[in-house]
This record gives C-alpha cells, sequence and structure tokens, in this order.
C-alpha cells in the first residue's frame, strides 16, 4: 500500500487556502530557497532537530539518534497512510462546513509524492472535502495534469521571474515553474498565484515589473503577497544548518505598501497574507 512522508498536520489553518482548512505538509522539495521557513521539509528523508536546552548529555545518541530519553531529538518525518491522513482530516470536517474551508496538501514539494497525492485526493473527493494542493511547479506537467481534477484549488508560488535569480536563490531554473503555471491556467485550473515579497531579495521595482508583466500575459491579474517572516529560524540551528538570511528583518507597513503600489499601478489585484 502506497504511504507518504508527513512531517506535519497542523489543524485549524487560516493561512492555507480559503476558510478554515486542516494544512498536510509533505516531506521533500527540489527547491532550496534561501528564506524557507519550513527548512525541515527540504530533505525526502528522516531527520532530527536537536533541542540543546533539553539535553542532559547521557550520550545514548551517540549509539541510536532516536533513542534520547529526555526529548533532546525529535524525529521530523512520519510514515502515513491515505486513510490515517484522511483520518486526521476528517476530525475538522464540522469546520469546514462552516467556513467553506477544506484539506490543503503542501510541504516541501507535495508533487514530488505523486501517488500518495493522487490516492488522499481520491478519498477527500469521495468524501467530499474540499482539496488544495501548494505547489511551485516543480514537477513534470505530466505530474500536475494527473491531479487536475482532484484539486479544487492550486496555491502556485511564483518567486522570480528572472531566471538567475530563482536560480541563485532556489537552486534551480524556474522555465519549467513558468511552463506549467501556464498550463494549468490554460487548462482551466483554478489558481491562486503567491509570491513571498523578501525585501533585498526579489522586492525591486524590477522584479515587481517583469511579475506584473508575466501575470497580464497570462490574463491573470490577481496576487496574493506573503511578506518575509523570520518564523522557523530556530529551526535552522536545531537542524545544524545555517540560515543565509540571518540579518534581514520583517518588512514594516510602509514598506509593503509601497511595493504593493508598484504592483497596483500596473493593474495587479493584491491582497496580502500571512
Amino acid at each position: 500500500m502506497v504511504s507518504g512522508r508527513i512531517f506535519n498536520v497542523q489543524n485549524y489553518s487560516i493561512h492555507d487556502g480559503p476558510g478554515i482548512r486542516t494544512a498536510v505538509f509533505l516531506k521533500g522539495c527540489s527547491l532550496a530557497c534561501w528564506w524557507c521557513h519550513n527548512p525541515e521539509s527540504i530533505a525526502e528523508e528522516k531527520e532530527y532537530l536537536y533541542h540543546p536546552g533539553r539535553c542532559i548529555e547521557c550520550g545514548l545518541c551517540r549509539e541510536d539518534p532516536g533513542d534520547c530519553p529526555a526529548g533532546a531529538r525529535e524525529m521530523v518525518g512520519t510514515d502515513m497512510t491515505p486513510a490515517e491522513v484522511l483520518a486526521e482530516i476528517e476530525k475538522d470536517r464540522i469546520f469546514y462546513q462552516e467556513s467553506a474551508g477544506g484539506v490543503t496538501f503542501s510541504g516541501g514539494e507535495p508533487l514530488l509524492q505523486l501517488e500518495f497525492l493522487k490516492e488522499i485526493l481520491r478519498l477527500c473527493q469521495e468524501k467530499d472535502i474540499s482539496t488544495a494542493v501548494d505547489t511551485s511547479g516543480s514537477c513534470s506537467w505530466e505530474a500536475l495534469a494527473e491531479i487536475l481534477e482532484l484539486v479544487d484549488l492550486f496555491l502556485y508560488d511564483l518567486k522570480f521571474i528572472d531566471s538567475q535569480k530563482h536560480k541563485k536563490y532556489t537552486g534551480i531554473d524556474n522555465t519549467l515553474l513558468l511552463n506549467n503555471l501556464k498550463k494549468l491556467l490554460e487548462q482551466g485550473a483554478r489558481v491562486e498565484v503567491r509570491f513571498p515579497l523578501v525585501p533585498g531579495i526579489n522586492d525591486s521595482r524590477e522584479d515587481l515589473l517583469l511579475l506584473a508583466d508575466r501575470l497580464k500575459e497570462l490574463d491573470h491579474s490577481r496576487l496574493t503577497v506573503l511578506p518575509y517572516h523570520r518564523t522557523g529560524i530556530d529551526k535552522y540551528r536545531k537542524l545544524d544548518r545555517e540560515y543565509r538570511l540571518a540579518g534581514l528583518n520583517e518588512p514594516d507597513l510602509s514598506y509593503l505598501e509601497e511595493k504593493l503600489e508598484i504592483l497596483r499601478g500596473e493593474g495587479i489585484t493584491v491582497k496580502i497574507e500571512g
């Protein structure tokens, strides 16, 4: 039986699509964005978060990384069947009904676990649970096409239009990602384009004008802006990884308005989330 590797199931989420939702986070991502607030999502394999304040220096973890009586080492990644995940999702059904919410599959990149994703989407459809998939489009078009009829909403993350900047700050070229977005829209899929606004990284006037131009080319003049935040930085330390934007501060309201006005001036309807 197919199973998926999950690193979090978040109940009562209000930032992962319309209404109140359950967000299911799958492990594994083909991007490594400098500002990623879920660094534990990038690797496909299970790994450990280290909480130094809990460590009693017993040394047991040297022989077995999972052997920690003090709970200083927390495993990230649980293998679950579609039926097990569905059971968690259904616990929140009353909230979906009252708020026009549902379930969102995020990550990482959920399409890297395609067979599992397809099966759990199918089960949700059978139970009349609204589905959303949060994706960067870093997968084959064939993979997206396989789930097209099972997804009510795609939350599609655009980081850059400039391919060189995209490769520098995420690790991969964005040609495939942009092509997949175009095809999704051509197929009539319901898509919410999301843009993480990161000061000094993708917020120049040139970057924003390129973004606006591409959206207008796609005849999709709506955008959800996700302002940069520092949530998750502590996870890098716990994973013994470097956070490459450690000195970057969260933007204030005046900064956001300045940047949003550039997009609005180009005819883009903008909303802020998160």
